[in-house]
């Protein structure tokens, strides 16, 4: 990647940290940040990251990098509604033979048999809560109800520059209805900070060479995910084999599904020890610290979840390091957790520990995990309007039960998968930062690439050998 060096003005102020001015109340222009998503162009629903905030807008209007204009938008692009024919729900949803790609306002989940557009050109979400979301068109390609195009001039602004810089929510006027929808027209005459030609292209390459990682970490981390669903199946029907061997394995039948023969179908509370959660006076309550943190759900305690807001100096029910926290009620039903200190645990979670010379803390974990779904099943069968498992039926819950030795091994299988996972996620992490960081240095200008660093303004040499 290329190296990047912070740039100043003459004065030594910086140049604007927006990429776009901003109308104000009088009509005036002021500085707005420039704030974009991290998402891929023509990123699939279900999957979008949220836009970055913008900084506080400022007063004044530094002076533009040398070689930058200030230019409206509607100077460099032109823009035409989608096709308000082609209507989402009545469009393939899927690939196929002779199908093309086409871009709704939720990006590019719907297919075409003729295309009705070629080049690159960046789609807006004309209508709805995500309206001004964008997306990147490339190749052969449509538009449906309720996006709106917007095309590039390339002689003047790089495509995937361009979309950097409209993948902007608020920078999208909207009307003010019940249903908004982005208008266009108005957006058109707002400001864009717009470097040359050659620096836009160097730009746009450094971030679509992080975009490019980040994705490739995604893609590496779903199949991870996939692994682990396939690994806790060949593990928990098999015991812990390598796959060749699975065919070789003694199997029996049982009432919660195959298992090897020397398994036994057991009670969780035979296992483990089970406490359910009950909460302790309010009067003990504080949120400084003092006492043992008071959770009432998995999702309020671990190293992916926020810290305990609240603390007991009263304990009632405590869970101890290397339990399992599980909820038992309320539709979080199934959500688990690894304690790793002690804990005051609520009403609604579970706390659950091995029982020592019968079962692994790893492998209960596991197991949990993979009971999960069946138990919120349990949970939820009868219609009930309020998800619960009580003690009673927790205890009596049917598993496998493994020799120790198989359950420790299971769990180490897993457990490596886990921590895979994990440093797939930090890095994931770090291509986010990364990517939002240069994308709100270099797109402006607090942060130029090498070749344009020592930029001069035009005729600068020239007056100094007149000078001279």
């Amino acid at each position: 990647m290329p190296r990047v060096r912070s740039s100043t003005n003459a004065g030594g102020a910086k140049p604007a940290r927006p990429g776009q001015c901003r109308e104000n109340a009088t009509g005036q222009e002021s500085a707005s940040p420039k704030g974009a998503s991290f998402a891929s162009p023509g990123q699939r629903p279900g999957n979008t990251p949220q836009p970055t905030t913008p900084s506080p807008e400022r007063t004044e209007q530094p002076e533009l990098p040398v070689g930058w204009q200030k230019v409206s938008l509607g100077e460099v692009v032109r823009t035409q509604a989608g096709n308000s024919t082609l209507i989402k729900g009545k469009l393939p949803a899927e690939p196929g033979p002779g199908l093309f790609p086409a871009f709704s306002a939720s990006g590019q989940d719907v297919w075409v048999v003729q295309p009705q557009h070629q080049g690159d050109a960046v789609i807006v979400s004309a209508v709805g809560a995500r309206c001004g979301k964008c997306f990147l068109a490339s190749g052969q390609w449509s538009a449906v109800a309720n996006t709106h195009i917007v095309w590039p001039d390339k002689k003047r602004v790089d495509p995937y520059f361009l979309w950097l810089l409209l993948n902007d929510e608020k920078f999208w006027l909207r009307g003010q209805s019940a249903q908004p929808f982005v208008q266009v027209g108005a957006t058109k005459k707002r400001k864009i900070s717009l470097p040359p030609l050659p620096e836009q292209r160097a730009i746009a390459g450094v971030l679509r060479t992080v975009q490019r990682a980040r994705e490739a970490c995604e893609r590496v981390l779903a199949a991870t995910r996939q692994l682990k669903q396939s690994l806790l199946h060949h593990l928990f029907t098999y015991g812990p084999v390598p796959f060749p061997h699975a065919p070789h394995v003694p199997l029996k039948e049982t009432e919660i599904g195959p298992m090897p023969e020397h398994w036994f179908v057991g009670r969780l509370g035979e296992l483990a020890s089970v406490v359910m959660g009950s909460s302790p006076s309010g009067e003990t309550y504080n949120s400084d610290g003092r006492g043992v943190p008071l959770i009432n759900g998995p999702a309020e305690y671990g190293p992916k979840h926020p810290i305990p807001v609240k603390w007991t100096s009263a304990p009632t029910r405590v869970c101890n390091p290397g339990d399992i926290i599980f909820c038992v009620r309320g539709n979080t039903v199934g959500r688990m957790n690894e304690a790793d200190r002690e804990l005051c645990i609520g009403r609604g979670v579970a706390a659950i520990s091995q029982l020592s010379g019968k079962s692994d803390t790893g492998f209960l974990r596991f197991l949990m995990e993979r009971e999960a779904p069946r138990i919120l099943q349990r949970a939820t069968a009868g219609g009930s309007t309020f998800p619960n498992i009580n003690k009673p039926e927790l205890l009596a819950w049917q598993i496998p039960a493994p020799p120790l030795s198989e359950q420790r091994e299971i769990a180490r299988q897993l457990a490596a998968v886990d921590a895979k996972l994990a440093a797939l996620e930090t890095r994931r992490a770090a291509l986010d930062a990364l990517f939002r960081s240069l994308l709100e240095h270099l797109m402006t200008g607090r942060l130029r690439l090498p070749e344009f660093a020592n930029a001069k303004p035009p005729g600068r040499q020239a007056a100094g050998k007149a000078g001279a």
